[in-house]
């Protein structure tokens, strides 16, 4: 999560790939990585219209960016976790203002939200004085805030749902892993929305994209186009002939590129598809050798049901050849040993939907590998820009790779009976629903689907 925008993909043991996309009606056909993207990011402004929360798609941008920039910008999610105590002033550098030598401007946050929040007092009494039985509720600065958070996060649960839940995973099985400026600040309450209980945070979240381009891999990829049916004498054969001719080829390419590696794997595919559909599926080699089974199986997970006694069709073969940069190190707990507790920095205040205001240590990374973090928190990087919040009933462990491990404390409904703005909770609903509706009205007309003829 950054400033304008959210992206989210899915690792299962491999990364998940796309081979054509649509952007802005232009096809493109070229593998990529399956990365989902919304419009809700740091600087994604607040609107409150016709009695809803709103959370961008506009964004203020870096400038003027948000109120608290001293540029004289519009409300922004950055503002909402300053308001609420996510964001700790003291801890940020002074580079805000016309001349960037000043510091967040809080009083100016404090100052839009009062007006904000009249805003939706108004509309309160508006509805008590014309709607029978409605009953006016008055909400603090602080409720607003949150309430604008709320629906922030839910408008990032939207694409993790499409990842997961709509290709047939479970998403309640999965690790959020967050990286990006901002992503630690929602980290904690995305997990529990979607009933995720581990939340890991890498040690190099604020640069993890350009520490990962790095040490990233080197993939070649080359394919073949092919039609024929899976069924027939030798059409098998032929196609696994043709990745072993591939793979020597996408070899070749890479030598040519002079790339350094530590070794090197490939990856074979067949994209296969049902005979009168126009949807397939690239289907890796498996262990047993039945791309037909595995194509099946996945088909039925994806879709919710498979076609019997129609042909299979081999529609293209292709390799991908990664050269390994290195062989890496996973994030692993810290077992037993002695270790030295960092001591938080400060103390705050932090405002949460379950208990208002409640003090939160302060920490600034790194942290020791071992610690437990067992009460709300703020971590702290100001080099790379980090904000992390510990919410409550989370629990944070340090690794031996100085990463943070959060396990979340899933509660249903949590803060269903706290107040909170009804303009907030339709919204996210309006949101929640739109994730069932809309793939069959974006995707009925489309060719990401199968259309069988």
């Amino acid at each position: 999560m950054g400033g304008t925008s959210t992206d989210v993909s899915r690792y299962s043991g491999h990364l998940e790939l796309v081979f054509e996309s649509e952007t802005s009606g232009v096809t493109i056909q070229a593998p990529q990585l399956d990365i989902n993207t919304v419009a809700a990011g740091g600087g994604s402004r607040l609107f409150f219209c016709s009695g809803l929360f709103v959370v961008g798609p506009e964004s203020v941008g870096a400038h003027p960016g948000p109120v608290c920039y001293r540029k004289g910008g519009e409300l922004a999610v950055t503002d909402a976790n300053l308001l609420l105590g996510r964001i700790v002033p003291s801890m940020f550098p002074k580079i805000f203002g016309p001349d960037a030598n000043e510091p967040l401007d809080v009083e100016a946050t404090k100052l839009a939200f009062d007006k904000l929040t009249k805003e939706v007092n108004a509309f309160e009494m508006l509805q008590q004085e014309t709607r029978k039985g409605y009953i006016a509720r008055h909400f603090t600065p602080e409720q607003v805030a949150i309430g604008f958070v709320q629906v922030a996060n839910e408008t990032m649960c939207r694409p993790i749902r499409s990842l997961t839940e709509a290709k047939g995973f479970d998403v309640r099985t999965h690790v959020l892993s967050c990286f990006g400026g901002a992503g630690g600040q929602h980290a904690c309450s995305v997990a529990r929305s979607l009933g995720i209980d581990t939340v890991l945070v890498h040690k190099y979240c604020g640069v993890l994209s350009a520490y990962g381009i790095g040490i990233a891999d080197t993939v070649v990829e080359v394919q073949e186009s092919r039609l024929v049916d899976y069924d027939n004498a030798n059409a098998l054969q032929d196609a696994l002939e043709s990745l072993e001719r591939l793979e020597h080829q996408a070899t070749k390419n890479l030598e040519s590129q002079g790339v350094a590696y530590v070794s090197t794997r490939a990856e074979k595919f067949l994209n296969l598809r049902y005979d009168g559909t126009d949807y397939g599926l690239m289907v890796q080699e498996p262990d047993d050798g039945d791309f037909k089974g595995r194509f099946i199986d996945d088909y039925q997970r994806e879709h919710g049901f498979t076609i019997p006694n129609r042909r299979v069709i081999i529609d293209q073969t292709r390799v991908r050849l990664i050269a390994v940069a290195s062989t890496g190190s996973g994030s692993k707990l810290k077992q037993g040993g002695q270790h030295t507790p960092t001591e938080p920095v400060a103390i705050s205040q932090t405002y949460f939907e379950d208990v208002g205001f409640t003090d939160v240590d302060i920490y600034n990374l790194p942290l020791s590998p071992g610690m437990i973090i067992s009460r709300p928190s703020i971590v702290i990087d100001s080099t790379a820009g980090v904000t992390i919040v510990i919410e409550p009933s989370c629990t944070a462990t340090v690794t031996e790779d100085l990463d943070l491990e959060i396990h979340v404390e899933n509660r249903a409904n949590a803060s269903a009976d706290k107040g909170m703005a009804g303009a907030c909770w339709m919204v996210v609903f309006c949101v929640a629903i739109c994730f069932v509706t809309e793939p069959c009205y974006r995707l009925l007309p489309s060719k990401q689907k199968a259309r069988i003829s």
